[in-house]
């Protein structure tokens, strides 16, 4: 989470005492914040409050990539599913031609 070093920095906090706060090792908090590992879970409170700001703040970032990938994902499903609908609607069409097709061929045949 980059958000967390910025916010570390800004407050000038060394990684040692972000650790000592989060009863980690400052390597531990290292990999936490280098992104190395992701287990912020456990620590986003004792963390929001050593940083003064909401876990919200924390983790914005985050929430907003992945809120930026899911909107692309529901653009990208909207675009199959709507592909997919005119492909069944043209294969109703040509079913439908297909029927009239041949309800003529036996109109004709039982003349």
């Amino acid at each position: 989470m980059k958000r967390v070093k910025s916010l570390r920095k800004e407050r000038r906090l060394s990684q040692a005492r972000v650790a000592d706060h989060l009863n980690i090792s400052q390597s531990a908090y290292a990999r936490l914040e280098g992104g190395i590992t992701e287990a912020w879970t456990p620590h986003l409170i004792p963390l929001s409050e050593l940083l003064e700001v909401r876990i919200e703040e924390l983790v914005s970032d985050d929430f907003q990539n992945y809120s930026t990938q899911i909107e692309n994902i529901k653009a990208e499903f909207q675009t199959e599913k709507e592909a997919l609908i005119e492909s069944y609607e043209n294969k109703l069409k040509e079913k439908d031609l297909i029927i009239r097709t041949l309800k003529e061929i036996i109109k004709e045949n039982t003349k």
